[in-house]
Protein backbone atom coordinates (compact mmCIF):
# COMPACT_ATOMS: atom_id res chain seq x y z
CA UNK A 1 0.00 0.00 0.00
CA UNK A 2 1.56 3.32 -1.30
CA UNK A 3 -0.27 6.81 -0.65
CA UNK A 4 -0.51 9.88 -2.38
CA UNK A 5 1.95 12.54 -1.78
CA UNK A 6 -0.88 14.95 -0.22
CA UNK A 7 -0.61 12.85 2.75
CA UNK A 8 2.87 13.61 3.90
CA UNK A 9 3.22 17.25 2.40
CA UNK A 10 3.34 19.91 5.59
CA UNK A 11 3.51 22.70 3.66
CA UNK A 12 0.76 23.46 1.18
CA UNK A 13 1.87 26.21 -0.82
CA UNK A 14 -1.03 26.85 -3.43
CA UNK A 15 1.46 28.49 -5.73
CA UNK A 16 3.51 26.33 -6.26
CA UNK A 17 1.99 24.52 -9.93
CA UNK A 18 2.26 28.37 -11.06
CA UNK A 19 6.31 28.60 -10.20
CA UNK A 20 6.92 24.68 -10.89
CA UNK A 21 4.81 24.05 -13.99
CA UNK A 22 4.58 20.23 -14.21
CA UNK A 23 5.74 19.34 -10.97
CA UNK A 24 3.22 18.73 -9.60
CA UNK A 25 1.25 20.43 -6.71
CA UNK A 26 1.49 20.94 -2.82
CA UNK A 27 -1.43 20.29 -0.94
CA UNK A 28 -2.40 18.26 2.13
CA UNK A 29 -5.30 15.70 3.33
CA UNK A 30 -6.96 18.86 4.80
CA UNK A 31 -7.90 20.58 1.36
CA UNK A 32 -8.87 17.11 0.43
CA UNK A 33 -11.12 16.58 3.16
CA UNK A 34 -12.79 19.75 2.35
CA UNK A 35 -13.19 19.47 -1.20
CA UNK A 36 -16.02 17.01 -0.26
CA UNK A 37 -19.34 18.21 -0.97
CA UNK A 38 -22.27 17.93 1.91
CA UNK A 39 -23.84 15.39 2.79
CA UNK A 40 -21.29 13.54 3.33
CA UNK A 41 -21.53 9.21 2.29
CA UNK A 42 -22.87 7.27 5.64
CA UNK A 43 -20.32 4.87 5.50
CA UNK A 44 -17.77 7.80 4.61
CA UNK A 45 -18.68 9.43 8.31
CA UNK A 46 -18.71 6.16 9.91
CA UNK A 47 -15.05 5.39 8.83
CA UNK A 48 -13.59 8.86 9.49
CA UNK A 49 -15.13 8.39 13.36
CA UNK A 50 -12.49 5.95 13.92
CA UNK A 51 -9.61 8.11 13.52
CA UNK A 52 -11.00 11.31 15.62
CA UNK A 53 -8.50 10.85 18.08
CA UNK A 54 -5.46 11.21 15.70
CA UNK A 55 -4.32 14.55 15.69
CA UNK A 56 -3.71 15.88 11.74
CA UNK A 57 -5.58 15.29 8.93
CA UNK A 58 -3.02 13.52 7.04
CA UNK A 59 -2.60 11.01 9.88
CA UNK A 60 -6.29 10.72 10.07
CA UNK A 61 -6.15 10.27 6.32
CA UNK A 62 -3.25 7.66 5.97
CA UNK A 63 -4.92 6.00 8.75
CA UNK A 64 -8.14 5.35 7.00
CA UNK A 65 -6.51 4.60 3.00
CA UNK A 66 -4.31 1.74 5.27
CA UNK A 67 -7.68 0.27 6.80
CA UNK A 68 -9.81 0.63 3.63
CA UNK A 69 -7.23 -0.58 1.24
CA UNK A 70 -6.24 -3.93 4.02
CA UNK A 71 -9.92 -4.48 3.79
CA UNK A 72 -10.89 -4.23 0.37
CA UNK A 73 -7.83 -6.51 -0.64
CA UNK A 74 -8.79 -9.32 2.44
CA UNK A 75 -12.27 -9.12 0.64
CA UNK A 76 -10.83 -9.89 -2.65
CA UNK A 77 -8.54 -12.50 -1.02
CA UNK A 78 -11.77 -14.29 0.45
CA UNK A 79 -13.32 -14.19 -2.55
CA UNK A 80 -10.99 -16.53 -4.63
CA UNK A 81 -11.51 -20.08 -4.57
CA UNK A 82 -9.62 -21.72 -1.17
CA UNK A 83 -8.01 -24.51 -3.13
CA UNK A 84 -5.00 -23.07 -4.45
CA UNK A 85 -4.97 -19.99 -2.93
CA UNK A 86 -2.40 -18.99 -1.56
CA UNK A 87 -1.48 -16.70 1.01
CA UNK A 88 -1.75 -12.90 0.51
CA UNK A 89 0.22 -10.05 2.79
CA UNK A 90 -0.57 -6.58 3.41
CA UNK A 91 2.64 -4.05 2.82
CA UNK A 92 2.48 -0.78 4.48
CA UNK A 93 4.36 1.43 1.77
CA UNK A 94 5.91 4.74 1.42
CA UNK A 95 4.62 7.94 0.12
CA UNK A 96 4.98 9.43 -3.56
CA UNK A 97 6.76 12.60 -3.76
CA UNK A 98 4.56 14.45 -6.73
CA UNK A 99 0.78 15.45 -6.30
CA UNK A 100 0.01 14.57 -10.16
CA UNK A 101 -3.64 15.82 -9.53
CA UNK A 102 -4.82 19.61 -8.14
CA UNK A 103 -6.99 19.87 -5.49
CA UNK A 104 -9.46 20.56 -7.38
CA UNK A 105 -9.64 17.49 -9.86
CA UNK A 106 -8.00 14.71 -7.11
CA UNK A 107 -10.96 12.48 -5.77
CA UNK A 108 -11.15 11.26 -1.82
CA UNK A 109 -10.56 7.98 -2.49
CA UNK A 110 -12.00 7.28 1.58
CA UNK A 111 -15.50 8.55 -0.22
CA UNK A 112 -15.07 6.88 -2.91
CA UNK A 113 -14.19 3.32 -1.68
CA UNK A 114 -16.02 3.96 1.96
CA UNK A 115 -19.20 3.23 -0.42
CA UNK A 116 -18.26 -0.72 -0.66
CA UNK A 117 -18.08 -1.46 2.78
CA UNK A 118 -20.63 -3.72 3.79
CA UNK A 119 -22.28 -3.56 7.88
CA UNK A 120 -19.74 -6.87 8.36
CA UNK A 121 -16.49 -5.03 6.90
CA UNK A 122 -17.18 -2.14 9.08
CA UNK A 123 -17.50 -4.32 12.18
CA UNK A 124 -14.45 -6.21 11.91
CA UNK A 125 -12.28 -3.31 10.62
CA UNK A 126 -8.63 -3.04 12.20
CA UNK A 127 -6.72 -0.57 12.87
CA UNK A 128 -3.11 -1.50 11.29
CA UNK A 129 -0.33 0.56 12.07
CA UNK A 130 0.79 3.54 9.63
CA UNK A 131 4.52 2.87 9.97
CA UNK A 132 6.27 1.57 6.81
CA UNK A 133 7.52 -1.51 6.31
CA UNK A 134 4.88 -3.32 8.48
CA UNK A 135 3.52 -6.29 7.24
CA UNK A 136 -0.04 -8.06 7.89
CA UNK A 137 -1.30 -11.11 7.28
CA UNK A 138 -5.21 -11.93 6.18
CA UNK A 139 -5.91 -12.28 10.13
CA UNK A 140 -4.99 -8.50 10.62
CA UNK A 141 -1.70 -10.20 12.26
CA UNK A 142 1.47 -8.69 11.83
CA UNK A 143 4.17 -11.21 10.10
CA UNK A 144 7.87 -11.19 8.34
CA UNK A 145 8.02 -12.77 5.09
CA UNK A 146 11.39 -14.10 3.83
CA UNK A 147 11.59 -13.85 1.06
CA UNK A 148 14.18 -16.67 0.50
CA UNK A 149 11.56 -18.83 0.99
CA UNK A 150 10.21 -18.41 -1.97
CA UNK A 151 11.68 -20.40 -5.51
CA UNK A 152 9.50 -18.48 -7.94
CA UNK A 153 9.18 -14.58 -7.67
CA UNK A 154 7.58 -12.43 -9.67
CA UNK A 155 7.38 -8.63 -9.45
CA UNK A 156 4.84 -6.36 -10.74
CA UNK A 157 5.82 -2.64 -10.96
CA UNK A 158 2.86 -1.55 -12.46
CA UNK A 159 2.35 1.05 -9.86
CA UNK A 160 3.83 3.52 -7.28
CA UNK A 161 7.36 2.83 -6.06
CA UNK A 162 7.22 4.53 -2.72
CA UNK A 163 7.51 1.48 -1.26
CA UNK A 164 11.13 0.69 -2.81
CA UNK A 165 13.66 1.64 0.57
CA UNK A 166 16.78 0.18 1.40
CA UNK A 167 15.50 -2.61 2.83
CA UNK A 168 13.43 -4.01 0.05
CA UNK A 169 16.33 -3.45 -2.23
CA UNK A 170 18.31 -5.53 0.32
CA UNK A 171 15.78 -8.02 0.51
CA UNK A 172 15.37 -8.28 -3.64
CA UNK A 173 18.96 -8.09 -3.85
CA UNK A 174 19.43 -11.30 -2.32
CA UNK A 175 16.53 -13.01 -3.53
CA UNK A 176 17.72 -11.94 -7.06
CA UNK A 177 21.50 -13.05 -6.67
CA UNK A 178 20.35 -16.74 -5.36
CA UNK A 179 18.34 -16.58 -9.34
CA UNK A 180 14.87 -16.60 -7.00
CA UNK A 181 13.28 -14.04 -8.93
CA UNK A 182 12.11 -15.27 -12.49
CA UNK A 183 10.40 -11.94 -13.86
CA UNK A 184 9.86 -8.19 -13.67
CA UNK A 185 7.13 -6.48 -15.08
CA UNK A 186 6.65 -2.63 -15.60
CA UNK A 187 4.17 -0.85 -17.45
CA UNK A 188 4.36 -0.26 -20.84
CA UNK A 189 6.73 2.83 -22.33
CA UNK A 190 9.41 1.96 -20.17
CA UNK A 191 13.23 1.29 -21.56
CA UNK A 192 16.29 -0.13 -19.87
CA UNK A 193 17.93 2.90 -21.94
CA UNK A 194 16.62 5.80 -21.42
CA UNK A 195 14.84 7.59 -18.54
CA UNK A 196 11.26 7.33 -18.14
CA UNK A 197 8.79 9.59 -19.92
CA UNK A 198 5.52 9.87 -17.57
CA UNK A 199 2.50 12.60 -18.17
CA UNK A 200 2.55 15.95 -16.99
CA UNK A 201 0.69 17.12 -14.09
CA UNK A 202 -3.03 18.17 -14.65
CA UNK A 203 -4.73 21.09 -13.37
CA UNK A 204 -8.77 20.41 -13.57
Amino acid sequence: MNYPAYVGEDCPDDSYAAFHPGLGYKYSSDQVFKSLPEPAPMNYTKLLRRYDHLESANMKMKAAMTDLAFTITRRVWKDLPVNGRGNCYFCVGGINSINPFSATAVKNEIAVYSEKLTDEDLSILTNLSTISGKTYDMNSKECSVNLMDYAEIYLDFNGSMAFLNQSWIERLGMAAAAKRVKGVFVMGGVRSDSAPMTMPSIPN
